[in-house]
């Protein structure tokens, strides 16, 4: 059963404008490629979980930072649209809004470019302005699309709290014991992991690695493959759910909104995992990510059909 008094997700990262084009094949050095569809939505690793977890109906604050521009009034009308706590994101009157190029081939595998803009200036200061939003939280969602100093302390103030850290590691080539100690759930992809611990050469060795590190659990996500999970109350495969995919961009993000939602309210690992990877195969086959985030009402109707635990 679903818990209402489920608490609060704070989640801390990165606010884009994603501006997404739709091609045939990915371009390649010395050829160039030409599309006529694109969309032009907010997104973000940080805007995009806490959108995620809003939809699945659990009070959601945002920590991050914008510019002093036209995208950052997009940013904040959308975040409000869905109901997504705005107080902790603040505008850089120095920067712009940060930008994804996103290009998506037609089996739905992208590659992404970053422009930083604002997010690079997010600092520990600004987390500490707003300390007060980690009191009665049960999750705080991290990921390192914003600088490490600014995560660190939001996993120290975090774990004071009594708040359990979940980190995603992108655009990362090196992660550190001093910031792995606040990590509860550390949610590498398959080549994160391997860019983090290259001298271990399978997925459950660098998995032990980084319980070693500091994290209590480990998850890494094997795109459809589905994920492994070392957990202290499970250890295993679990598949990936069975949607044909349109655009891989957001699945890490609608996997982790999903699996705090409802590790917070109650369920173990292993079926909140398996919750989170119908969430992930529901976003996938949809164009986009903040729009193709599903609800909560929807994706507990997709694993009741699917699953004979039901939700």
């Amino acid at each position: 059963p679903y818990a209402h008094s489920a608490k609060k997700i704070v989640v801390i990262g990165s606010i884009n404008i994603d501006v997404t084009l739709n091609v045939e094949e990915l371009p390649q050095p010395g050829r160039t490629v030409s599309t006529s569809r694109h969309s032009i939505i907010p997104g973000g690793k940080g805007a995009n979980q806490a959108v995620g977890v809003a939809r699945l109906g659990n009070d959601v604050a945002l920590i991050g930072k914008v510019g002093s521009d036209y995208d950052s009034a997009v940013v904040y009308s959308c975040m409000e649209e869905n109901h997504v706590d705005v107080q902790g994101i603040s505008r850089d009157p120095r920067s712009e809004t940060g930008k994804a190029y996103i290009h998506v081939q037609n089996d739905g595998e992208s590659t992404i470019t970053l422009l930083t803009g604002a997010n690079q200036k997010l600092l520990p200061q600004d987390i500490r302005a707003f300390s007060s939003l980690f009191e009665n939280a049960g999750y705080c969602l991290l990921q390192t699309e914003v600088p490490v100093e600014a995560v660190r302390e939001a996993a120290e103030i975090a774990r004071k709290n009594g708040v359990k850290n979940i980190l995603k590691p992108a655009a990362i080539n090196r992660i550190t014991p001093d910031l792995m100690q606040y990590i509860d759930i550390f949610v590498p992809n398959r080549k994160e992991a391997e860019l983090l611990c290259p001298q271990i050469a399978d997925v459950e060795g660098r998995a032990e690695h980084f319980l070693q590190m500091g994290a209590e659990t480990v998850i890494i996500t094997l795109g459809h493959r589905g994920c492994y999970v070392k957990a202290p109350d499970f250890t295993g495969y679990l598949p990936a759910a069975d949607f044909t995919p349109v655009d891989t961009t957001g699945a890490a993000d609608a996997f982790i909104a999903a699996l705090a939602v409802y590790l917070s309210a109650g369920y173990g690992t292993e079926k909140a995992a398996r919750i989170a990877s119908y969430a992930a195969g529901f976003c996938v086959s949809r164009q986009g990510v903040i729009p193709a985030l599903i609800d909560r009402n929807s994706l507990e109707g997709v694993v009741r059909r699917m699953e004979d635990w039901g939700v």
